[in-house]
């Protein structure tokens, strides 16, 4: 594929230049000839202006025109026999172009070698130099040997008073400039296959050298599956594409790795949450089938197979959120909201989960703050946060939630003085199902903060943390400003 492009390229490239130098050739002997022509005529109107003057001088001269003149064609012999133009020419291609000489009729008077002559121009070749113009053609001469010759000529007329005097056809040899094309055609078709060939097989090698690196990273690529995604692929020390293909090849093999594992903890994580309730329900279920009970011991183990049926509906209704956000195509309700509305609304709404442990919980803003988003998202946002701050502190503890402005965004932050969480749990805490530690095994699902961050994405802002144990935990959360 590689060696036919170029040897089409190049086919065309030797086209254009065998072209182009054939058509220069024949430009500059084209040039030459109109040279000779001009000089022939200069040289004839010589002879005749001198015969003139001595013809006049005796009193024989009694007619004044070259055309079908007796005179004139005396003329044209003697500067055919004597040559004289042609002696003083140093170019030896002007020295040996035959000349002819037709009167204004066409009609052959004299030629300067002995050769297949021409007594008559052909019509349309007369007819043309008759009305002023150059008449440039190629013609193949065949001799008394049969030998053919080829020949460039040039016929122009020499002028008297704006009519035709005469004509002159000029015939240079094309042996020369056919030797010329010759030689570039051999040129041509010994060198373009030759270079072709060469250029091949030194692409080909180049093109093994420089596809090896490639070779080795397809073979590696070919050994890595889902088992051992932590492989990685050698980058060759090139500095070049390639190198850089390596190596954003190796930092998506490290982000399948992380998705990887990822969703591998999610799995395990999410079958250990639906395990634990699910093992409950059963277990009370089996307990209470083994003997009869009274109606209070069923009603008990009914009421707690409700709270577990209602922990496995929460933890799949965090999926699905999760899953939501997952997707590219999820889909969001954007509205102008006041911020400080929602907050205030979703702090009425929890005060009796903060009131069953005494929890003094307060809400205090400045001005009402718009933003662009989805409302309920924003409900969820903020009821995350504000039960997650209720769950971990601790009773007659206190929580504040705060709204006030900050540059181009609204800044919500969410304090309480609960249990805190440790700086090494800090970096995890946003991670699907990670808990800080045992104690928020049974208050939390894991998937809370993980929705929240979530939906502070989807509104282009930033959600900090910061907490110290034993002391409590303050949430600051940046939504930009309508």
């Amino acid at each position: 594929m590689y060696m036919g492009i170029m040897f089409l390229t190049l086919s065309l490239f030797s086209f254009i230049l065998y072209n182009n130098f054939s058509q220069d050739l024949y430009d500059h002997l084209d040039s030459l000839l109109f040279f000779k022509a001009d000089g022939i005529i200069d040289s004839i109107n010589t002879y005749w202006d001198a015969e003139k003057i001595e013809a006049l001088k005796d009193g024989s001269w009694n007619v004044y025109t070259k055309a079908n003149n007796k005179n004139f064609i005396k003329i044209a012999q003697k500067w055919v026999e004597n040559k004289s133009s042609a002696e003083k020419v140093n170019d030896p291609r002007l020295i040996n172009m035959i000349v002819q000489i037709f009167d204004a009729k066409g009609k052959h008077i004299i030629s300067s070698k002995e050769l297949p002559q021409i007594e008559v121009l052909p019509e349309q070749i007369a007819k043309d130099v008759i009305n002023g113009k150059l008449y440039f053609n190629s013609v193949i001469i065949k001799t008394q040997t049969n030998k053919m010759l080829h020949y460039r000529q040039l016929t122009v007329s020499g002028t008297e008073g704006n009519k035709v005097a005469y004509i002159i056809q000029i015939s240079s040899s094309l042996d020369r400039l056919i030797i010329e094309q010759k030689s570039l055609r051999t040129i041509i078709f010994i060198f373009l296959p030759l270079m072709v060939l060469l250029t091949g097989v030194a692409g080909s090698f180049l093109a093994s050298q420089t596809l090896r690196p490639v070779r080795s990273m397809t073979d590696t690529i070919k050994k890595i599956t889902s088992q051992n995604l932590s492989s990685r692929i050698g980058v060759p020390e090139t500095n070049d594409e390639i190198a850089e293909l390596a190596h954003t090849f190796n930092i998506m093999l490290s982000e399948l790795d992380l998705s990887f594992s990822a969703q591998s903890r999610f799995i395990q994580d999410a079958s250990h949450e639906l395990r634990t309730p699910l093992t409950i329900i059963k277990g009370e279920i089996e307990v209470a089938l083994k003997k009869d009970r009274d109606s209070s011991d069923y009603q008990e183990i009914l009421v707690s197979n409700l709270e577990e049926i209602n922990k496995l509906t929460k933890i799949i209704e965090n999926l699905l959120v999760l899953a939501k956000f997952d997707s590219p195509e999820i889909q969001v309700n954007i509205e102008r909201v006041n911020l400080s509305e929602v907050i205030s609304l979703v702090v009425r709404n929890v005060k009796i989960l903060a009131a069953a442990k005494n929890i003094d919980i307060k809400y205090s803003y400045d001005q009402d703050y718009f933003i662009s988003g989805d409302r309920n998202y924003l409900q969820r946002l903020f009821l995350n946060l504000v039960e997650n701050a209720i769950k971990y502190t601790s009773e007659n503890g206190q929580i504040r939630v705060e709204c006030s402005k900050s540059d181009d965004f609204c800044k919500i932050n969410i304090k309480d003085n609960g249990i805190g969480i440790s700086s090494e749990d800090l970096p995890n805490i946003f991670n699907r199902f990670y808990r800080a530690d045992k104690a928020r095994n049974t208050a939390g699902f894991g998937l809370g903060l993980s929705i929240v961050k979530s939906i502070v994405e989807l509104h282009k802002g930033k959600i900090l943390v910061d907490s110290e144990l034993q002391k409590g935990t303050t949430f600051t959360v940046l939504l930009p400003l309508d």
